[in-house]
């Protein structure tokens, strides 16, 4: 899984809240099981995922536009309140996937970087991601 960071078992138990009488959807989510990408997801569909979470942690395209910086962590973030919702008759969450998020460490461009190189460094994480 090359350029791929997986979200691990042991990053969803230290997110993973626990209150008696409680079910939460880190308790039903499906991970990867092996190093191998299309195990993992044949894996996980054979045991009932339809949706697949991908994370892309980068701040270099909205810098890019002209925007600000500081959405690198926004993953990981969102994952601590994901995995913590309530498991109920609405959603349980054994539909989903969380792989991971795609390592973008080798295109990241420093703050102050001019914009034209920022915005070929983004056209890279573009092709990452397709």
């Amino acid at each position: 899984m090359h350029h791929l960071i997986p979200f691990t078992q042991t990053q969803l138990h230290s997110l993973l809240g626990q209150r008696p009488g409680e079910t939460r959807l880190g308790n039903h989510i499906h991970l990867a099981q092996s190093d191998s990408l299309h195990h993992s997801l044949q894996t996980a569909k054979q045991q009932g995922a339809r949706f697949v979470l991908l994370g892309a942690g980068e701040d270099t395209g909205p810098r890019a536009n002209l925007g600000r910086g500081g959405a690198t962590c926004g993953f990981e973030a969102c994952l601590k309140w994901l995995v913590n919702l309530q498991s109920n008759r609405f959603y349980r969450g054994d539909d989903l996937m969380i792989l991971g998020q795609l390592d973008f460490s080798d295109l990241t461009c420093p703050q102050g970087t001019d914009v034209t190189e920022l915005r070929a460094s983004v056209a890279a994480m573009d092709e990452r991601v397709i």
